[in-house]
């Protein structure tokens, strides 16, 4: 099924060799350069400044981008990003460990943990796929589910989590009214999901 699944997407490969060159284009009108390349098409018109978040605003702007998924599902988010409530580590520091991750069992509120919210839309995004997690467990924690059921398949967990993340950036892209961030919400909805089935098939 691996093997099958893998064969298909490399049958589908001119889409994603398609939006490559729409890529490398834009940067040429952009740079004035000809000999564009994949590992050039990070490159940004001069000026362009990468969008920067405090913690209250990236609290705000997750609450609304997820807001879709119900209000007990909003109930709960709204509960772990609350600082006075203690469940998240996100303050900058030595000897913390990498990356961003979320703990959770039945019993126990959910928490969330990272190296350090120092304002990126990595960091938001990070915040905003973890913390799926945590409400996940939560609302099995709130519903009463027996700890024998509270892991399930993988891949419908990080399915949750993913959704989240096309949630925020879908939201960041809509209220955005500065023409180059717009297109950087864009370009990080294709390249931090929307095609990265392209980049990690050749990985399997």
């Amino acid at each position: 099924e691996v093997d099958d699944l893998v064969s298909y997407i490399a049958q589908k490969a001119e889409i994603y060799k398609h939006y490559q060159r729409i890529r490398a284009d834009y940067v040429k009108k952009i740079s004035g350069r000809q000999d564009v390349n994949v590992w050039d098409l990070s490159i940004r018109p001069s000026g362009t400044q990468a969008p920067r978040f405090t913690i209250q605003q990236a609290t705000e702007i997750i609450l609304k981008a997820l807001s879709p998924l119900g209000a007990e599902y909003a109930a709960e988010l709204k509960a772990l990003l609350d600082s006075s409530n203690g469940r998240m580590d996100i303050v900058p520091g030595e000897n913390r460990k990498a990356g961003g991750f979320s703990q959770g069992f039945i019993g126990t509120d959910s928490v969330f943990f990272s190296q350090g919210f120092r304002g990126s839309y990595n960091d938001v995004r990070v915040l905003t796929h973890e913390s799926t997690h945590a409400v996940h467990r939560q609302l099995m924690n709130v519903n009463h589910v027996l700890p024998t059921y509270a892991d399930g398949p993988n891949f419908l967990f990080k399915a949750f989590a993913i959704f989240s993340e096309f949630l925020l950036i879908d939201y960041l892209g809509s209220v955005e009214t500065d023409p180059l961030k717009k297109q950087l919400y864009l370009e990080q909805f294709l390249e931090g999901k929307g095609t990265i089935i392209f980049s990690v098939a050749p990985e399997v």
